[in-house]
């Protein structure tokens, strides 16, 4: 939120604070490295687990997941902050550059499949 006092006055920015609350654990699962196209099962981390959470915030309940190297027990509470402007968003959840490959992966696959198609293409007309 930006304020202004003045046209002259150089913006106020009103930093709102992140409000701790108590989550709790629904599942923790183990997840196996997953073989897409463009990663190599070597550069996956060694143990991941899926954690469903719920936690509590502005009268509403928000249930999410994230991705823990550490195993946690069904039940077990942990403290999370929530942004109060957004309570849906919080300090545990996925962000969404983690659940996409890299383009410069694509830049590179792309690369490879152009090269060796030139390279079928040219011999083929010789």
């Amino acid at each position: 939120m930006i304020v202004k006092s003045a046209d002259t006055d150089p913006p106020l920015v009103a930093v709102y604070p992140w409000m701790e609350t108590q989550a709790e654990v629904l599942s923790c699962h183990f997840r196996f490295a997953r073989m897409h196209t463009f990663t190599i099962a070597m550069f996956s981390p060694q143990r991941e687990f899926q954690i469903s959470f719920t936690y509590y915030a502005h009268g509403q309940d928000f249930t999410d997941e994230f991705v823990s190297p550490d195993f946690m027990e069904q039940g077990t509470n942990f403290p999370v902050y929530y942004n109060p402007l957004n309570p849906r968003q919080n300090s545990k959840s996925f962000t969404d550059y983690s659940k996409r490959s890299s383009l410069a992966t694509y830049g590179l696959a792309a690369s490879v499949f152009w090269s060796l198609l030139s390279l079928v293409v040219l011999r083929g007309c010789s």
